[in-house]
């Protein structure tokens, strides 16, 4: 089983960053001690608009 610091350790094999939108991260994890720069994303909806015709 990996634990969740194990699963961005693998992620920063590859990434330089983590986008979410999960704003509780910092208070579930300690940001300082991951191997991955987090990048918390505030939108007001994560629905897709239609594109234009």
């Amino acid at each position: 089983m990996i634990t969740v610091i194990g699963r961005f350790a693998l992620a920063a094999l590859k990434f330089d960053a983590f986008p979410t939108k999960d704003k509780n991260l910092e208070h579930q994890q300690n940001l300082g001690s991951l191997p991955i720069a987090v990048l918390v994303v505030g939108a007001v909806s994560n629905r897709m608009e239609p594109p234009a015709p």
